[in-house]
């Protein structure tokens, strides 16, 4: 099996710990840059609040076949999924999966999809959202580094 080169070297950051690959075939090329552009541009611009709920990112690679490829977003492992009767029986565990969405939202990023899906938790009770591919920016954002650098690099539009 041929691979492509690798896309980002492996990134080294604050929190430390066990890895997770998150596989997405070649065909989703839009979300992939989206998703990319926004771990490494975006999120490093947040306060380290509203970072503190988003998974350390440590690089993308290209695999596969000349007929078939898929990127491998490598990120911190954050977590498990929340089972759906779990999140609908937790009040506590929605209002605060909710206040963080709102937190990143109100720095400049709107998630695009804030569904429990998109939400993981660790043994020790911390969330973190995840799948950053359908991303934003926000109308009337407060940090104009973010508006500039996601309308005018990632071609989304306000």
């Amino acid at each position: 099996m041929a691979a492509c080169s690798t896309c980002s070297p492996l990134l080294t950051g604050e929190r430390e710990g066990p890895i997770v690959a998150k596989v997405v075939s070649a065909k989703y090329a839009a979300s992939i840059a989206r998703e990319y552009f926004v771990h490494k541009r975006i999120i490093p611009l947040l306060s380290p609040a509203a970072r503190s709920f988003i998974p350390q990112f440590h690089g993308l690679y290209c695999t596969g076949s000349p007929d078939e490829y898929a990127y491998v977003f490598i990120f911190e492992n954050a977590g498990a999924a929340i089972r759906e009767e779990v999140w609908d029986a937790d009040e506590e565990l929605r209002d605060q999966a909710k206040a963080a969405f709102r937190l990143i939202e109100g720095e400049g990023l709107a998630h695009g999809d804030s569904r429990s899906p998109n939400v993981v938790r660790r043994a020790d009770g911390q969330i973190f959202l995840i799948d950053w591919g359908c991303t934003s920016r926000r109308n009337g954002n407060s940090n104009p580094e973010i508006t500039f650098a996601t309308v005018i690099l990632c071609g989304i539009t306000p």
